[in-house]
């Protein structure tokens, strides 16, 4: 998660003001959120970097408030990108969960593609990252909350993060999609929030 919000904040004002006039138009909501992906990427980026400088400075206010932020922001996207299935865990695996011909194979080939996005084995695990729905929020924002909670409690090994990682790629569940998400409506909510220091 990479970028300078504060060059792609001036965009999407920009880009924003026809909104009312475009939101209906399909190729305005996928610029829409594709481009509010991208702002709230770059304030999580942000955040985490501060999280960190927090932690090594052991500045508790400023870690508190920084993880906050990562937090939120992590949970909002991934609230947001449900709206868009190209955007989503649940689509990828209920394609996977569709070679299956019975309940062990459908478990299986879940538990494959959970595994193809998240961790391949020793050295390569994030290789495949995804900024999906399903993902942000359960593995991504989970994973971050166990490395502060390790580094804040001096012990490096009270979370085992690989654990988790392997229990989540466990998992046979599929994150549900929200529906009816004003998609245009919803990124300027979001850029407005985000875009004014919150």
């Amino acid at each position: 998660m990479t970028g300078n919000y504060k060059m792609i904040a001036p965009a999407l004002d920009l880009f924003f003001i026809e909104k009312d006039e475009l939101k209906d138009q399909p190729l305005y909501r996928r610029d829409a959120l594709d481009f509010t992906r991208h702002f709230l990427e770059s304030r999580i980026d942000h955040y985490v970097k501060e999280a960190i400088i927090a932690l090594e400075t052991d500045n508790v206010a400023a870690q508190d408030l920084a993880i906050v932020k990562v937090k939120n922001i992590m949970t909002d996207l991934d609230d947001l990108l449900s709206a868009s299935p190209e955007h989503s865990l649940s689509d990828w695996l209920i394609k996977a969960k569709k070679y299956g011909v019975n309940k062990d194979e459908e478990n299986q080939h879940i538990k494959t593609a959970r595994q193809i996005v998240t961790i391949w084995g020793e050295g390569l695990n994030g290789y495949a990252i995804k900024g999906w729905h399903g993902m942000i929020k359960d593995f991504y924002l989970q994973r971050w909350l166990l490395h502060f909670d390790n580094v804040r409690s001096g012990n490096a090994k009270k979370n085992d993060i690989s654990l988790f990682e392997t229990q989540w790629v466990n998992s046979a569940s599929i994150p549900k999609i929200k529906k009816n998400i004003n998609v245009v409506a919803e990124c300027y909510r979001l850029f407005e929030k985000y875009s004014r220091g919150n």
